[in-house]
């Protein structure tokens, strides 16, 4: 059986309502590749052939034929599924609680954009076919648009379109339903990342004919065929489903989509143009999941789970590629400073910083300043958090050099190398096993063979077992005596 999301409620869902929504033209989201399965896009395409029939009967002339047509066609497609998704982005429990406002889609007008921008060329949505598109829809009422603008401070915004009453009433008519609409992610099961630019985007490198591709593919074709195989199953109510679409960020409602089962496998991204940086498996539908979802709410083949990662992952990992012992078993514990829970919490967080920055200063700006400050969310002060970034510099002497010095991604490498182990490992047991990083998700029948592969497959790639944590679910299996073997040659 395909991975699913099941709704307990006995109730229906409230009926889909097409009244007029409010504006708001800074309220956007942007296009997507969303497609539709195949009993949907059979009826889809009857849809178009209507808006298309109805275009040549109000033009008087018929469209393009042959490759312009298709390309005409196909733009029609992506914008009108863009169009309902927005629309239907949420149920009806969702927008009561954040008031919300039907958003308009993004896109550009430029045909430059569409030239130079990878993800449009890679959705093979040229610009002459979307503007053609979007003009048509407009023309005929079934959406409502805005040109791109400047604000008073000159900052450009792109030009939004909207799905009507029309539009929506006639995909109704013909039943689209959203649950078979899902947004398609087309990757490469081993994607490779450039060095960030001034402006912080990191480019896909196209490495599709390197032999380090060759090599690693098949063990990720292994690990997606592992969790096809796999039934995992999200139960929850409908009051449920809206705290996992709605979050609060800073006193304001921050609405994300539901994460879709559909996209139930994984690809291994590398980082910096280098195999030996980055690695982790990224795409499966439960990483999106919160904590408290994936504890009370998850199946796997219709039994409950456990979750178990690593403790201190990677400030253990870098005394152990050195062969150096730990200070002491609290790595977050720090002379001087308080050993209360939110305090461990701030110093593990500026840890971590200090692991993934490439120097003080960034690492510094990020704690103080960040999206998710370490700072403002702890109540730490500027002399506060100079002060433990130095008690940790000096805690952690042995290894300072790598605080900071960017060396996260080339632990992830570490890290997505013992993953892969385990879940290889566990999957030649007849175990799935969903991997979220350094943290992995099995039925809770098998925590102890979870808990023994992740002991012995992180003394394979460190040459020291890894403590691991139980983070939900189940009793502590008995610790397994792990025998030490030699390093696999990974420094």
């Amino acid at each position: 059986m395909p991975d699913s999301i099941e709704i307990t409620d006995p109730s229906p869902e409230a009926a889909f309502d097409v009244a007029e929504p409010s504006g708001d033209f800074g309220h956007s989201v942007p296009l997507r590749p969303f497609k539709a399965d195949a009993r949907m896009n059979a009826t889809l395409r009857n849809v178009l052939d209507g808006i298309i029939a109805e275009a040549e009967a109000t033009s008087g002339r018929p469209h393009h034929k042959g490759r312009g047509r298709d390309r005409k066609r196909e733009a029609l497609r992506f914008l009108v599924l863009n169009l309902f998704m927005a629309w239907r982005r949420l149920d009806h429990e969702s927008e009561r609680a954040v008031n919300w406002t039907r958003p308009y889609v993004a896109y550009s007008r430029k045909a430059t954009v569409y030239s130079n921008d990878p993800m449009l060329k890679a959705w093979h949505l040229p610009y002459r076919a979307t503007i053609w598109a979007a003009d048509l829809l407009m023309q005929l009422r079934y959406a409502e648009g805005v040109l791109g603008w400047k604000d008073e401070d000159g900052r450009g915004f792109l030009s939004r379109i909207r799905a009507t009453p029309r539009l929506m009433e006639l995909l109704v008519a013909h039943r689209i339903e959203q649950a078979a609409i899902a947004e398609e992610k087309a990757h490469e099961l081993i994607e490779m990342r450039a060095k960030a630019d001034k402006k912080g985007v990191k480019r896909r490198v196209d490495v599709s004919g390197r032999q380090e591709v060759r090599r690693l593919a098949p063990a990720v074709l292994r690990i997606n065929e592992m969790l096809e195989a796999a039934n995992v199953v999200l139960r929850i109510t409908r009051e449920e489903r809206v705290r996992l679409i709605v979050h609060n960020r800073e006193d304001k409602a921050v609405v994300s989509y539901l994460p879709n089962p559909r996209q139930n496998q994984v690809r291994r991204i590398f980082n910096n143009n280098s195999f030996r940086e980055g690695g982790r498996f990224y795409g499966h539908w439960v990483q999106n999941l919160p904590r408290w979802v994936r504890a009370t709410h998850l199946t796997v083949n219709g039994q409950p789970t456990v979750e178990r990662d690593f403790k201190e992952f990677h400030i253990r990992m870098l005394y152990s590629l050195r062969g150096l012992p730990l200070p002491d078993q609290l790595p977050y514990y720090l002379p001087g400073w308080p050993a209360d829970k939110n305090t461990r919490k701030a110093i593990k967080r500026i840890v971590n910083t200090l692991i993934n920055a490439e120097d003080r200063a960034t690492a510094r700006q990020s704690i103080l300043f960040g999206q998710d400050s370490i700072a403002r969310e702890c109540g730490l002060t500027a002399e506060d958090v100079d002060g433990m970034i130095a008690a940790i510099l000096v805690k952690h002497a042995p290894v300072a050099d790598d605080l900071p010095s960017g060396a996260g991604v080339r632990l992830q490498y570490h890290d997505s190398e013992i993953a892969q182990r385990v879940m290889l490992r566990l999957w030649a047991q007849g175990i799935p096993c969903v991997p979220l990083h350094d943290s992995f998700i099995v039925a809770a029948e098998h925590d102890a063979e979870l808990d023994q592969a992740m002991r012995e497959e992180s003394a394979r790639e460190l040459g020291e077992p890894m403590p691991v944590d139980l983070k939900y679910g189940g009793e502590h299996p008995p610790v397994h005596r792990v025998a030490v073997p030699a390093k696999s040659g990974h420094e």
